[in-house]
């Protein structure tokens, strides 16, 4: 499907214009999934729970188009050589309640004048308490939902989250040309990888 967007005149995202269609295009996705694994007990509650993440504009804006956040994600900023830039952000959380704190560096590394591009690094860390609090009250609800006893508190071992994005800018135009995004999420002896590669040919 189509996503529509609006920026401002930098070319910084700005929302979503067609959001709802996006949603109900999530809805018929998840409908599917329920009709092909309607013999597992309980799925619909449990499908119920991952639509419930996609409720609103915000949600949709941040988890449904990560594609188009990566490109965007440094558009209509100022950014010197070298010089390390912090900023502490709320972001929306995946598993619902209130937004989450995180620290955000972004440093420009390099101008390269012979190719014209430029090298800007990111690097984003969600605060791990506030995100473990919001993994064990989804938790709860899932437990819930499926009749089932939640967890107690401390049987949830921390969660960490960070992203590193990673774009290589042309210069006269200012449009990414490449871009590398990673996330790693772990808690004590998992990690899971997540890479995005956007690619202008």
């Amino acid at each position: 499907m189509s996503v529509m967007i609006k920026t401002d005149e930098m070319g910084a995202f700005v929302e979503v214009v067609n959001w709802q269609e996006v949603k109900r295009h999530i809805n018929k996705c998840t409908d599917l999934l329920k009709k092909e694994f309607k013999d597992i007990p309980k799925i619909d509650e449990i499908i119920n729970q991952v639509e419930s993440m996609f409720l609103s504009k915000e949600a949709i804006e941040f988890f449904a188009i990560k594609d188009i956040q990566q490109f965007y994600t440094f558009h209509g900023g100022k950014y010197k050589l070298r010089e390390e830039s912090n900023a502490k952000i709320k972001l929306p959380s995946i598993y619902g309640g209130q937004p989450i704190d995180a620290d955000v560096t972004v440093t420009l590394e390099e101008i390269n004048f012979i190719d014209k591009n430029s090298t800007i690094r990111m690097r984003q860390a969600v605060d791990s308490k506030q995100l473990t609090d919001a993994f064990y009250e989804y938790i709860k609800k899932l437990s819930t939902s499926l009749g089932t006893k939640p967890p107690k508190r401390d049987e949830i071992p921390p969660l960490q989250n960070e992203t590193w994005t990673i774009p290589k800018i042309h210069g006269p135009s200012g449009w990414v040309i490449y871009s590398v995004e990673t996330k790693e999420v772990k808690t004590e002896n998992i990690i899971n990888f997540e890479k995005r590669i956007i690619e202008r040919k």
